[in-house]
């Protein structure tokens, strides 16, 4: 097998993956948007491991929202950009920022808003100087929130962030204080975590799980009947119930695993055999 065939076997961009076994999360995060329309805040936390599937259903999610009538903010997270501050605020905010004129930027930075220009470009505002550091941080913070409440009051915000684990702390000690008084916002806030990596502030990540309107979601192993529906989508037909059974027990039912497994298959040439497993 050469390197290229190896590189689109493991490759498997999450476009080309099927989302099976999802249907209670999918319910889920549907219904808190639903609520979050309607105008009651809501928090989903999604954890598990490494290809458990969890950008995947963020992605589906984000995909399926209306493209009206709703202000839908995303944001990936990436170990190597946590040192800089606000960046993921930015991802969030930044596309939303470039749709606004002048008079709208200034009416949603108006008021208890206006410190959130610090984190969403960096810029000082006259007399910021003049604040501790510590008061500062908090007013930036408290800055950010009035400046999603005002944006919220424009249409309902979905912010997903997906493996927050990976968060700068800036924008991870944000999402902390806004979701801590989202209770009563047209705000659904949902994020992805990895479980057995560090994360940036695990203290905060646990806080957000605390809170009272989190929806705390744990994807599980594929079931044998979604390891069928893969074995269908990648080789357009079913295998024996034995052949389903192996590849669970050689993947754990981790559906990245289980996809990778079933592309080294087929793009070797084996049939979705026992006798092809090795």
């Amino acid at each position: 097998m050469t390197d290229g065939i190896y590189t689109e076997a493991f490759e498997c961009r999450r476009d080309r993956l099927t989302l099976v076994n999802r249907e209670e999360e999918m319910s889920s995060l549907t219904a808190l948007v639903q609520d979050a329309r309607t105008g009651s805040g809501g928090i989903a936390l999604l954890e598990g491991v490494v290809g458990i599937g969890k950008s995947l259903l963020l992605d589906r999610l984000v995909s399926a929202l209306p493209a009206d009538g709703l202000y839908v903010l995303t944001a990936r997270c990436d170990a190597l950009e946590h040192d800089f501050p606000f960046g993921v605020v930015r991802q969030l905010f930044e596309p939303v920022l470039a749709t606004l004129d002048e008079p709208q930027l200034t009416q949603l930075l108006s008021g208890s808003a206006r410190t959130a220009a610090q984190a969403l470009s960096g810029e000082k505002l006259p007399g910021d100087a003049l604040l501790p550091t510590e008061d500062m941080s908090y007013a930036v913070l408290h800055g950010l929130y009035w400046f999603t409440c005002n944006l919220a009051a424009e249409a309902p915000l979905v912010i997903v962030v997906d493996d927050a684990h990976c968060a700068d702390m800036a924008s991870l000690r944000f999402l902390t204080h806004l979701a801590r008084r989202i209770e009563g916002l047209p705000v659904l806030l949902v994020l992805s975590q990895r479980t057995g990596d560090e994360a940036t502030d695990a203290a905060l990540l646990s806080d957000i799980a605390g809170q009272p309107l989190c929806r705390v979601l744990r994807p599980g192993p594929l079931t044998h009947q979604g390891v069928g529906h893969l074995v269908k989508t990648v080789f357009g037909h079913e295998a024996d119930d034995e052949f389903h059974e192996a590849c669970l027990a050689i993947t754990g039912g981790n559906p990245l695993l289980v996809h990778s497994l079933l592309s080294v298959l087929r793009l070797g040439g084996r049939p979705p055999t026992v006798e092809g497993l090795p």
